[in-house]
């Protein structure tokens, strides 16, 4: 019996990091075309390079985003607070 492989959040986050290449890709091929200068070649390297920067704090959320639905089960789950003896 064929078993499926296990989909972890590093394999769902390939796409997006294709993505993001093609991005970088598409934005330094079409800058160069079209600008005379070097500033404004620096200006949208340094400008992609700072979108993609971004992409590193992505496992991070969704690791807190994975969490989430247990926060909520444990919330839900929870019995009211008895009230102190006195």
């Amino acid at each position: 019996m064929l078993t499926r492989p296990k989909v972890t959040p590093g394999h769902r986050l390939a796409p997006l990091a294709m993505g993001a290449l093609a991005l970088a890709v598409f934005a330094l091929v079409r800058t160069t075309a079209i600008a005379d200068d070097a500033g404004t070649i620096l200006a949208v390297v340094a400008y992609v390079w700072g979108y993609l920067a971004g992409f590193d704090q992505l496992p991070a959320v969704l690791q807190r985003m994975s969490n989430l639905p247990d926060i909520r089960r444990r919330l839900r789950d929870d019995e009211p607070p008895t009230p102190p003896p006195g």
